[in-house]
């Protein structure tokens, strides 16, 4: 992961805090789970225990549910009772549904943070309306850039812009991190960006430049319709914000920041003179456009123009995307485990359900029942389980979604980011879901399909 996001990771190794720590949580955590039942136990009187047989609280709601479960006349009776029967013991059923509820809302919250970014980073790449970008190390005649690089097969049009790093010099003489700053012809037709607050660039826009939401946000004393005094090359002007544009950036990383080529020219003093090339390619796939762009690369260098960099959008958002995969993959791990936890929590439950139950199936067993009717009691009845948690998960995971969408948004971008939903997640869980009840229930279920009439009535 540490590759991914291109840091050297640090040595990983077992230390004794850690081990410490995990005995500690060992020993602890079961005894926090277990009290509340201790307590309960030690609390029944003798009286009280003696008298009872098997599972005889009574559910208040119970008549309430035999109401709603007698309009269905097409079920079964071992249908009803599979139905019916986890609400028999509330308190199990409850803790059985917490951890499914919460790997589900989680599960369908990663899939919906997934889908948020590709929304918000598809609503920022749409306004690169180019293919590539190339930087020379010099201010090149706008003429003979464009022309050198229209010479080359495969590019359908160039554009010369200004580009460099510059810095906001603050009121108190000290300096912004860098911003990258863009300088394309206003109302170009290769730039779109989204505005989420003023206006766009005009042609004539001598002092007007546009911002994104991370920079107003790490420099509080910016904000729409203020002055700002850029430091480009060396000399400092004071421009006004009139835009704020939705674009990645954050303090690491840097923001981008717009302004008119004629401005920058003019504050650069080079006038008709670029050093930034933007090319649209016939080229759709990566591959093609890499070798369409060395082209251009070994064009300029035969005409003495030397190239400092160059990138491809595609290229930047499929670097982009396995940045935030990582994030992604981390958190569906975190929903693996917690998927796990749940199904053996069900299993455990559905355990204790058949153990409880022997005399009813016993009986059931009297009167006739076959293995496959006891069997499809328990599955039932686990997969009620499992349905109920998934709708419980479909409205948890949306406070989460928003919480992730926010975190990662402000993390990367320095801006919450806008939650969407996923069907697709829904579904995808609702499949999950339906699995690990049936995989939890299978056990228990072929344990009570074996019990026989003799096994079930020697049962104490």
């Amino acid at each position: 992961s540490a590759e991914q996001i291109n840091f050297d990771p640090p040595k990983v190794q077992l230390t004794l805090q850690a081990l410490l720590f995990q005995f500690g949580v060992g020993i602890l955590v079961p005894l926090f789970a277990a009290t509340p039942t201790i307590l309960n136990g030690t609390n029944v009187a003798p009286a009280r225990v003696l008298s009872e047989y098997g599972i005889s609280q009574i559910w208040g709601g119970a008549g309430i549910l035999d109401r709603i479960l007698n309009r269905f006349p097409t079920f079964t009776r071992d249908i009803l009772l599979a139905l019916r029967n986890p609400f028999r013991k509330r308190g199990r059923l409850i803790l059985s549904l917490v951890t499914l509820t919460f790997a589900g809302a989680v599960f369908m919250a990663i899939v919906n943070l997934r889908d948020s970014l590709d929304q918000a980073l598809s609503e920022m790449f749409e306004f690169w309306r180019y293919d590539a970008w190339i930087i020379v190390d010099d201010q090149i005649p706008i003429e003979r850039l464009v022309n050198e690089a229209k010479s080359v097969p495969g590019v359908e049009n160039a554009e010369a812009w200004g580009f460099t790093v510059a810095r906001y010099v603050r009121p108190d003489d000290t300096e912004s991190d860098n911003l990258y700053l863009l300088a394309p012809p206003a109302g170009t037709p290769l730039l779109d960006p989204p505005v989420i607050a003023g206006r766009r660039l005009h042609p004539g826009d001598t002092d007007a430049i546009i911002v994104s939401p991370g920079m107003l946000a790490n420099e509080p004393t910016l904000h729409l319709g203020s002055p700002m005094n850029l430091k480009i090359e060396g000399l400092e002007k004071t421009y006004t914000i009139v835009g704020v544009i939705n674009m990645l950036g954050n303090s690491s990383i840097g923001y981008f920041t717009i302004m008119d080529y004629s401005a920058y020219a003019r504050h650069v003093h080079e006038p008709n003179r670029a050093n930034a090339v933007i090319l649209t390619l016939s080229a759709e796939s990566t591959v093609e456009q890499q070798a369409i762009t060395s082209a251009v690369e070994k064009r300029f260098d035969s005409a003495d123009i030397e190239v400092v960099s160059n990138f491809l959008i595609s290229e930047e958002r499929e670097e982009i995307d396995a940045a935030f995969a990582v994030v992604v993959t981390l958190l569906m791990v975190m929903t693996i485990l917690l998927a796990t936890v749940g199904g053996l929590g069900l299993m455990g439950t559905m355990s204790l359900n058949v153990l409880e139950r022997v005399r009813e199936i016993g009986v059931m067993r009297a009167f006739g029942a076959s293995s496959r009717i006891i069997s499809r009691i328990v599955i039932i009845e686990g997969l009620l389980i499992g349905l109920m948690s998934w709708i419980l998960a479909i409205g948890l995971s949306l406070p989460i979604s928003i919480v992730l969408a926010r975190a990662i948004g402000e993390a990367f971008m320095d801006y919450p980011m806008a939650a969407t939903t996923s069907l697709a997640g829904i579904f995808a869980w609702a499949l999950i879901v339906f699995v690990i009840s049936i995989l939890a229930s299978l056990f228990p279920a072929l344990r009570a399909a074996r019990l026989t009439v003799t096994q079930v009535l020697a049962y104490e």
